[in-house]
């Protein structure tokens, strides 16, 4: 109960210093000199610094990983509206593929029919050939 007591009595003390240095930087020397005179004072000051640093890596990593993914968002958003474009473009080449053969279905190849009715029945009143019926 007493190790406890004394922790919070640091921390409690390391919270004023810390309230004393951002308020009054000039103060700081003076309250490191402090730190320094206290074991233990000094002991949980080391702790707090090396969980702050720890804490900053984190944040550094996080930080790191959360441009990598807005960095990743925007690609596929990219991506995304590419494949959007390529597929309104494929879906308007297919429209012109379905007119061009719809015409070729409905007129060319009739009227290609009808050309070649034409040139065999002017072959057959050349060369004198009676049509054949089927």
């Amino acid at each position: 109960m007493q190790m406890q007591s004394s922790l919070e009595l640091a921390e409690k003390e390391h919270r004023k210093m810390f309230e004393k240095i951002t308020e009054r930087p000039e103060e700081m020397k003076k309250l490191m000199t402090e730190v320094q005179s206290s074991p233990q004072l000094a002991e949980e000051h080391r702790k707090m610094f090396e969980k702050i640093a720890e804490h900053a890596e984190e944040m550094k990593l996080m930080t790191e990983v959360q441009s990598s993914l807005q960095l990743a968002e925007k690609e596929h958003r990219k991506m995304f509206e590419k494949i959007a474009e390529h597929a309104e473009e494929m879906k308007k080449l297919m429209t012109e593929v379905q007119l061009s053969s719809s015409r070729v279905c409905k007129v060319t190849l009739p009227e290609m029919a009808k050309s070649v009715a034409r040139v065999i029945d002017g072959l057959r009143s050349r060369y004198n050939i009676p049509p054949t019926r089927v």
